[in-house]
């Protein structure tokens, strides 16, 4: 998934008035080595500590013996059967699934080699059809989206059983699973369809207004979707419509038909609502803006992702922003960006983040490598990657259970 991230840092106050919104005190600060591999898609791990990569160029293993490539090779029929990886899933018995761009492969281990897993509907073999995602549900049942629809595989008989995929009208673009079991289809168009995992019946909830859900997010009774081009919408698990979000009190930066990437509720009960257009937190049913305009430490509108860290705290993913931060106990917001001026982040453009151990985050730009922020001086380190200090486009941060950080990168 191709997704250009700047990240803010939001440490939310756990009690404040609505007036309080554009009130808060903003101070500016500054933004800013991966592996050398291209379009790093998925990283995993595996029960034994492999680190998997999924990228255009094949999978890469990492162990205590270096990496290894996996990739195609039209001459070795144990060999990947597509270099384009798509996704990485290693399941409840550690078995490695690999979803490429022809279909879906399973590792075997004692081989070193792949079984391409061609599987069947009704009789018909399905196979060197590109399979975009997958996911398993509480039950451990394997549920992927391929080019014919979304469904259930049993990897046992190679069989699988498309969920009512007549209903869907266009390809199913998203999957996702709430804390309930349930699953969550969103298509192409925008539609929403609910599955129960047992009895296998796919049912529309919500009509699609044309494009493609960016977000999805269920909380008790209430769905929660946005749009690529659509805004964000509220509804009963149902399908019920109870709201169209939209900002009246000033018409430019209405969200109604705008493209809303996140949607996230804190754990002060604060709902924000991230748009291309900028930055929206909801009070008892009112949507207000934090105002970019009269806050020089918020210079970007576009809002892209959006994460909560260990404390509390939680970062927001923008375009050419840089990194802020809003301190829960000082309820001002901190905005980092580069400047020429020592300890300044190396680029605007933040891809990703994962905060270490000693509280510390390491923040990877796209131009400008990889950074850590020390939080008790405010300021940013530049961390070189091999013989590479700058200039490098990161894609991807993640730590694995030893504390050993990964990076992906694009182009290098």
């Amino acid at each position: 998934m191709n997704r250009f991230l700047l990240l803010y840092f939001f440490f939310l106050v756990a009690l404040y008035s609505p007036a309080q919104h554009n009130g808060f005190s903003f101070n500016r600060v500054s933004p800013p080595g991966g592996l050398n591999f291209q379009h790093i898609h998925s990283i995993t791990q595996d029960a034994v500590g492999n680190i998997w990569m999924g990228s255009n160029q094949g999978v890469y293993k990492y162990n205590s013996s270096g990496f290894k490539r996996y990739n195609h090779n039209p001459n070795n029929p144990g060999s990947l059967r597509n270099d384009v990886v798509n996704q990485l899933l290693v399941d409840s018995c550690n078995k490695l699934w690999v979803a490429t761009e022809s279909g879906l492969d399973l590792f075997d281990n004692r081989h070193q080699s792949f079984i391409h897993f061609n599987y069947s509907y009704k009789g018909i073999q399905v196979e060197n059809r590109e399979v975009t995602g997958f996911a398993i549900d509480e039950n451990n049942d394997f549920w992927i989206v391929d080019v014919h629809g979304f469904g259930r595989l049993d990897t046992i008989s190679r069989q699988i059983e498309y969920i009512n995929t007549d209903k869907l009208q266009s390809g199913a673009f998203m999957i996702y699973f709430d804390q309930a079991g349930n699953g969550w289809v969103g298509t192409n168009r925008g539609s929403i369809f609910k599955f129960n995992t047992q009895s296998k019946i796919l049912t529309k909830v919500v009509d699609g207004p044309g494009s493609y859900p960016r977000t999805i997010y269920v909380e008790d009774d209430r769905l929660y979707v946005g749009y690529h081009s659509h805004g964000a919408w509220l509804f009963s698990v149902d399908g019920e419509l109870i709201r169209h979000f939209e900002y009246s009190k000033e018409k430019k930066w209405d969200i109604t038909n705008e493209s809303v990437r996140s949607i996230f509720r804190d754990d002060q009960q604060n709902l924000w609502i991230g748009t291309y257009s900028g930055l929206f937190i909801e009070d008892e049913g009112e949507l207000t803006r934090i105002n970019t305009e009269h806050n020089e430490s918020i210079p970007s509108y576009s809002i892209y992702s959006v994460f909560q860290d260990r404390s509390g705290g939680v970062w927001f993913g923008t375009w050419s922003g840089g990194l802020f931060y809003l301190d829960r106990k000082a309820n001002n917001f901190q905005n980092h960006q580069k400047n020429q001026k020592a300890g300044s982040i190396s680029n605007n453009i933040v891809s990703s983040f994962v905060q270490l151990e000693d509280g510390s985050m390491l923040v990877g730009t796209e131009g400008g490598g990889l950074n850590r922020f020390i939080p008790e001086t405010g300021l940013f380190e530049h961390i070189g990657i091999g013989d590479r200090n700058d200039g490098i486009n990161i894609k991807a941060l993640s730590i694995d259970k030893n504390g050993t950080v990964w990076v992906g990168t694009y182009l290098h």
